[in-house]
């Protein structure tokens, strides 16, 4: 291990930063597109699921558990070969972030977008709003508004999300210290009703009723 290799991985043991924008999208009903991708849906874990994961070389981990928080799982193709995947939290659910300990709760007309994932040589092409729109369109007529959230880093997810349509509602920061100590800084969001771990503190201490915590809503 190099010397700079050594200094990173210290630096991620004593502090981890963690920097989120939460964007919306109010609904309009989007042009029909249906016939323009094959798109799986999966409301439970299957052999099929871990291994659209595996095949793209990415840990599937603990996600299993997020067919229980109630998520659904959606695989797109396009003239059979694999252009993305990406969960989706339904209606009147809950969004848990754990880099700050937080749970948003949606509404009946709203969803939630995590970790979409485009295959490398597909990016560049358009698939995002194309996507969205075509599962929104048969999945989910009847919403109103698609949040979604990625690392303030992430430009290019920055910029997917921009084309769409998005527009920021809030930030969330964390710093976590030694594995031991959280402090996080929320931003309003507009009209979401918000529950958490110690809600009102800005620090937290990562105890054994933290971690209960933690693990009871992870997903």
């Amino acid at each position: 291990m190099s010397t700079l290799d050594y200094l990173r991985s210290l630096r991620r043991l004593i502090y981890k930063q963690y920097m989120m924008v939460v964007v919306s999208k109010d609904i309009v009903k989007p042009a029909s597109n249906q016939n323009m991708y094959s798109v799986f849906r999966y409301s439970s874990f299957s052999d099929e699921v871990k291994s659209i994961y595996s095949h793209q070389k990415r840990s599937f981990g603990s996600r299993k558990v997020r067919f229980e928080r109630g998520l659904e799982f959606f695989v797109v193709k396009k003239k059979g070969r694999f252009v993305s995947y990406f969960w989706l939290v339904k209606p009147e659910k809950n969004r848990f972030i754990d880099e700050c300990a937080i749970n948003v709760q949606l509404t009946k007309d709203a969803v939630w977008l995590r970790d979409i994932y485009v295959a490398e040589n597909e990016r560049g092409k358009n698939h995002f709003g194309n996507i969205l729109n075509q599962v929104i369109e048969k999945y989910y007529p009847h919403i109103e508004k698609i949040y979604s959230d990625f690392e303030v880093s992430n430009y290019p997810s920055f910029k997917a999300h921009e084309k769409y349509g998005f527009r920021s509602v809030g930030r969330l920061n964390s710093i976590l210290l030694f594995k031991k100590i959280l402090i996080r800084k929320i931003d309003k969001l507009e009209k979401m009703v918000i529950t958490g771990y110690n809600q009102s503190k800005p620090i937290i201490v990562i105890d054994e009723e933290y971690k209960i915590y933690k693990e009871a809503n992870l997903g």
